[in-house]
């Protein structure tokens, strides 16, 4: 794992964003698929953390979608390089825990590996090419907003890099 010095103001920027990622989320999951906007009462209740909804949290549970963003910090974390392969082996093993929800568009592209033709590909290129290649022969016209929902670590890792870099490391995270 790297160890990266950030000055304290930073340091609780990065903290707040990553944090503040995973209560949304878990005050979000009692909301998830309730079939109609939530109203004030709904979101307020929501913020309470009571735990429920329709996969039955317990209180402040978080959902897939931070589970994945904890994916991305544990693969980002193993090197100062975004090594892309760590990363995919990341949600690889969280695929393989069989979390209790995986979206559509998840399911057809990091969990290809367990799929032919990707499993070969995966066994012979890596998890990274097998789950790029489902994820463009599968998932091109996906409107989902994983990548994006999952997005917290890159930015804060990311912080030494370019923007261009940073754009570049969001693209090959998302396909």
């Amino acid at each position: 794992m790297t160890n990266i010095s950030l000055p304290i103001d930073q340091y609780d920027a990065a903290l707040g964003a990553f944090l503040g990622a995973c209560v949304g989320d878990a005050a979000g999951a009692v909301l998830e698929f309730m079939g109609r906007t939530p109203n004030a009462e709904d979101v307020a209740h929501a913020l309470t953390m009571p735990g429920g909804g329709i996969w039955n949290v317990a209180p402040g549970q978080i959902t897939d979608d931070c589970e994945l963003a904890l994916c991305l910090a544990l693969g980002l974390a193993q090197s100062r390089h975004f090594v892309r392969e760590a990363i995919a082996q990341s949600y690889a093993r969280w695929i393989e825990s069989q979390p209790f929800d995986i979206g559509t568009t998840t399911v057809q592209s990091l969990g290809s590996f367990q799929q032919e033709p990707w499993r070969a590909k995966a066994q012979s290129h890596g998890y990274a090419a097998a789950m790029s290649q489902a994820a463009a022969q599968r998932c091109m016209g996906s409107k989902s907003n994983g990548s994006l929902m999952r997005a917290a670590p890159l930015g804060i890792w990311s912080h030494r890099f370019t923007p261009v870099d940073i754009g570049e490391f969001a693209r090959l995270d998302s396909c």
